[in-house]
């Protein structure tokens, strides 16, 4: 792409003394990249599957993967659930926000309730890594 010519230099004086014609300068900049925007919402790009208004997948972290189910109710509520999380989450700052259901089934409370279904689940993936990352012991 070029940009438009500069006119902001001064004509200059060649060696006999009359002005030089004024010189154009250009700009040349690379060519802009266009970058694609991911159109498939994340829950389904880590392999959740949907049926009706129930969405069942994992919720993935560098520790283990979770199983998790998630329902959309009526007018923007969601529910969010984890199977069995792991024992760490006991002792984080949001523990209280899973809300045990029996048989391991533990509900996913918000404070503020979540945008999307991709925002929930990147919520609760973030709270099972700081848990985990809380409960590792630190060599210093």
């Amino acid at each position: 792409m070029i940009n438009e010519p500069s006119d902001s230099q001064e004509p200059k004086e060649e060696r006999n003394g009359s002005p030089s014609p004024k010189r154009r300068i250009f700009h040349f900049r690379p060519p802009s990249k266009i970058v694609k925007r991911i159109s498939e919402p994340l829950w389904m790009r880590r392999g959740w599957q949907r049926k009706g208004d129930d969405y069942r997948g994992f919720y993935r972290t560098q520790y283990g993967s979770y199983q998790g189910k998630i329902v959309y109710r009526y007018a923007g509520k969601v529910q969010f659930f984890i199977i069995n999380p792991p024992a760490c989450l006991k002792d984080h700052p949001h523990a209280p926000c899973f809300i045990s259901k029996g048989g391991g089934k533990f509900e996913v409370h918000f404070e503020e309730k979540s945008k999307t279904i991709d925002d929930g689940i990147l919520a609760i993936e973030q709270i099972l890594i700081d848990a985990h990352e809380r409960s590792t012991p630190h060599l210093d």
